[in-house]
Parts: C-alpha cells; structure tokens; sequence
C-alpha cells in the first residue's frame, strides 16, 4: 500500500523545529455497533512492522504515534485511526548546503580588504560575492516552508548581505 501523507512544518522554527505527518482513516459509514476500528496489538509495539525506518531523505523519525479516537455523530459512534509521524530535520544538510557556501562568501568580501588601494579589483570580489550570496539565498529559498515573519535562517540571511554590502564601502 502506497499512501501520500499531509505533513506539517513550522515556518517559524524552520530548520529548527519538528515535521508532523498525520494519517487519519475514518469509518464514518457503519456505526461501531456494525464495525469496529481498532489498532492490532502489533501496531502498537512496532508501529513501523518489520522496518526499521530512522531516516526519510533529510528527516528524522522522533516518534510514532497511533491513536483510537471516538467519534460521536447523531447517526451513532463511529471509529477513527490516526497516526502521527514526528521527524526534526538533520541540521548537517543545513549547516553544509547553506551556512558554510555563505561564510565562504562573505570570506571573500572580507579577505578583499587586505588588497589595500586595489579599489577596483576590490569591488569587482565584493559585487561578486554580493552577487553570489543572493544567487545562493534565492535558489534555496524554493526549499524553504513560506512565512510571513523573520525565521531563523532570516537573521543570518540578512546579516551576511548587510555586512558584504557594508564591507564595500
């Protein structure tokens, strides 16, 4: 069985905090005095079977909830089945993929101020860098939960842009 599963991430904690997948089965055709939903025993001790699944690309599996929850209609009680699946996301994909690339850049802007009177080729390294942290920052922000206000990559984001900008003048 192939089952696509909604998960949920929060933008504000992002890439700090915790993705939760919720898979729900519902009867809400025959009452529970027709049929009856409950998790085998088997389930319940090792939810995940004969797989030991830790990893799932760049997330962690935290914990594996399963639920039996009652579901009061006019028409009678009715069974529902959740599973909760919780992952944090490997913080070693970030710190590679996106910190460093950015600290190599702003490196550069730095490491330009030592060739003095050079002011020439001095802009030409810090516009470049410049240039090459927005190309980094925008194609990886296709990667990241849309938000509103300021996350956690946000902060360093702007930082590295103010300090390359500001290391040119």
């Amino acid at each position: 069985m192939r089952q696509n599963i909604p998960c949920k991430t929060s933008a504000l904690d992002y890439p700090f905090g915790n993705t939760t997948c919720t898979l729900i089965w519902r009867n809400e055709v025959n009452s529970r005095d027709n049929q009856q939903m409950k998790w085998d025993n088997n389930a319940l001790t090792k939810p995940l079977g004969e797989n030991d699944i830790e990893q799932v690309g760049d997330l962690i599996l935290l914990e594996v909830r399963l639920n039996h929850n009652e579901l009061f209609r006019q028409n009678g009680v009715f069974d529902e089945l959740t599973a909760v699946f919780t992952f944090r996301r490997g913080h070693y994909k970030i710190l590679l993929l996106f910190f460093l690339p950015s600290m190599l850049f702003i490196t550069i802007s730095w490491l330009s101020l030592s060739l003095g009177p050079m002011a020439i080729t001095r802009s030409i390294l810090i516009i470049g860098s410049l240039v090459l942290l927005l190309i980094h920052y925008y194609t990886n922000m296709a990667g990241l939960p849309e938000t509103t206000g300021v996350t956690s990559i946000v902060i360093p984001e702007d930082g590295i842009k103010r300090d390359s900008f500001c290391s040119s003048h």
